[in-house]
């Protein structure tokens, strides 16, 4: 593992709220509480583990650009996107599925003629 940077206190906080984001995915998984899960993350010690995420996100890509993306992908607008991708996903999916089994009859039959 490389050398870790001490980082700003901006890049401090927003890493912050990064960091705990992910706990919280991670501890879904093993909490059922939600509530449980919000209390775990906020007791949590993750200087650490804070320092880490922002060194990885900052080893790939630079802050400002960081937060500009994050500050759109919590916009009510892409929210709004995000959850239309979502309803279309559910409403295709039936023909969709139908589309790729279909798809790899034709090509099973193709290879089986070969």
């Amino acid at each position: 593992m490389t050398e870790q940077k001490k980082l700003t206190k901006a890049q401090r906080e927003f890493f912050d709220r990064i960091t705990r984001e992910i706990l919280t995915g991670v501890c879904t998984f093993v909490i059922d509480d939600p509530e449980e899960v919000e209390v775990e993350v906020k007791q949590a010690d993750i200087d650490s583990l804070t320092t880490l995420v922002g060194n990885a996100y900052l080893s790939r890509i630079d802050f400002t650009t960081l937060k500009r993306v994050d500050r759109a992908t919590r916009s009510d607008e892409f929210k709004a996107v995000h959850a239309a991708a979502l309803e279309v996903g559910e409403e295709i999916q039936g023909v969709l599925v139908s589309a790729v089994e279909n798809m790899l009859q034709r090509r099973a039959e193709g290879e089986a003629k070969a």
